[in-house]
């Protein structure tokens, strides 16, 4: 499977102009007789302008990812966030440590 079919990219435009972005990359774990196939997603390139930060579009770009990732049944989501963004993905569920952050996804939200 090429990359460009597994990344989906949402882009955040306020009018015509992009304000934010971000994409997400479908792993796939090969099966073993111990242990069944799975999908995991691998969160990059979130970004949103300098202007724009604090005004809700990091949430809602990440609140849509989230809900396709479930739909799509991933078991988790994996980021690398820059020190600037650690609260966006915790206030989402995220945790974890040695700067990778993740988000399980075989629970449901609340």
């Amino acid at each position: 499977m090429a990359d460009r079919e597994r990344r989906t990219t949402w882009l955040a435009e306020r009018g015509t102009t992009p304000v934010g972005m971000v994409n997400l990359l479908e792993y796939r774990r090969m099966p073993r007789p111990s242990r069944a196939p799975a999908r995991w997603g691998y969160v990059g390139n979130a970004y949103v302008r300098m202007g724009d930060r604090g005004k809700g579009v990091g949430t809602r770009l990440l609140n849509a990812l989230v809900a396709e990732a479930r739909g799509r049944g991933y078991e988790r989501l994996v980021v690398n966030p820059s020190a600037e963004s650690v609260p966006l993905w915790s206030r989402a569920g995220f945790a974890g440590g040695n700067g990778l952050l993740a988000l399980d996804l075989t629970t449901e939200p609340g």
